[in-house]
């Protein structure tokens, strides 16, 4: 799992585990538009983002 602090954001880079990091961070209170999937392409977040 690679995960970096981007301009106040956590961008999720490579997750090989079975763990859904992002689904835990908004468990644990991470507001998820403060989440990127890093690992998507810039179109697949968008549509993502846009499911939020």
């Amino acid at each position: 799992m690679q995960l970096n602090i981007i301009e106040d954001q956590i961008w999720i880079q490579h997750n090989s585990t079975e763990i859904f990091i992002d689904r835990e961070l908004i468990k644990r209170g991470v507001n998820h538009k403060d989440i990127i999937l890093g690992f998507r392409s810039p179109s697949v977040r968008k549509l993502l983002a846009a499911k939020n």
